[in-house]
């Protein structure tokens, strides 16, 4: 495979038809860069943080039988616990990029580069990490992992899929469903009517057992569904006026509230669990803000990995409806 295939593109084609192959200083900066904004990595809010120098997280489910009993004055030992192990994997994921920044100094973004020899020094250089690979590494982790991920072993030399780094939230409820340890809440396909859909919701949540319903969750679903529940609220009730807090608020479960999360963009599922039942544990992720960079020639290189995975520790707790498995 030729070397170049393997360089991050920088593509300034046109620029160059548009304003020539030649830079010219004419005030232009980084503010007349304009870049669309990128979605931050918002599910992580629905898990409790676990950071770890393991490749693996190891927990323990804890089941016990009752233990009052009548009295009587002989002594009669009564109760039972059970330990039951619970582990899941973290993955290790990567951010790899090279590239040549030399084509930059015949553009109009000539001011991105720079007259030194050592390309790794080149105003570029930080531009792309600030403003591209943190960013943007988020957003894949929230966009393409977390909710839709499907981990797949990489294929040497070829670069894999944002989609492939881990299992996220819809491949795991799979397999507990396959497994019988998580049963779904049947509601069918979102309603499309607003007061309908607030409704639906109002029924998974009674569906929950009743010990269970006054636990404090966020119900996860997509931003749209999430508006959808908002202007329900506000026709079913005739809560036009009230904080959007509320209107978030499963009416008389003031502790079960709606949330809208980018990573389930287009999904017709919901999901929730108390956040300390859904963990993330992480290693090394500092790495996300943290890039090794390297000069070789006229390339400049720069790397950083970590690892993540994601998992429910107790199914009984997990209540998603029937249309997040895959």
């Amino acid at each position: 495979m030729p070397e170049e295939v393997l360089q991050t593109e920088i593509d300034i084609d046109q620029l160059k038809a548009d304003f020539g192959d030649y830079y010219m200083a004419g005030g232009q900066g980084l503010a007349n860069l304009h870049m669309l904004p990128f979605d931050s990595f918002d599910t992580r809010d629905a898990f409790t943080i676990v950071p770890t120098n393991d490749t693996i997280i190891r927990e323990a489910n804890v089941e016990v039988e009752e233990i009052l009993q009548q009295y009587q004055d002989e002594f009669t030992p009564k109760g039972r616990i059970e330990f039951q192990p619970v582990e899941f994997p973290l993955y290790q994921m990567k951010i790899d990029q090279e590239f040549n920044p030399t084509k930059l100094q015949r553009s109009w973004v000539g001011f991105l580069a720079a007259n030194n020899v050592d390309r790794t020094t080149w105003p570029f250089v930080r531009w792309i990490v600030e403003v591209y690979l943190m960013k943007k590494s988020m957003e894949d982790l929230e966009k393409e992992a977390i909710y839709n991920g499907v981990y797949e072993a990489p294929q040497d030399g070829v670069p894999g899929a944002a989609s492939k780094v881990m299992n996220g939230v819809r491949k795991i409820v799979t397999a507990m469903v396959a497994a019988g340890s998580l049963d779904e809440i049947v509601t069918g396909a979102p309603a499309a009517d607003a007061d309908d859909f607030v409704t639906q919701i109002e029924d998974f949540v009674k569906a929950l057992p009743e010990k269970y319903r006054r636990m404090s969750m966020p119900i996860n679903m997509s931003r749209t569904l999430e508006e959808r529940f908002v202007e329900g609220m506000q026709v079913k009730y005739n809560m036009q006026y009230a904080q959007v807090s509320q209107l978030r608020n499963v009416r008389n479960f003031p502790n079960i509230s709606v949330v809208g999360r980018p990573s389930m963009e287009g999904a017709d599922g919901w999901w929730g669990t108390p956040k300390y039942n859904a963990l993330m544990g992480v290693k090394g992720f500092e790495n996300v803000n943290a890039f090794k960079i390297e000069g070789s020639k006229r390339k400049v290189a720069m790397y950083s990995d970590w690892w993540a995975g994601i998992y429910f520790i107790q199914p009984k707790i997990l209540f998603v409806n029937d249309k997040v498995a895959i």
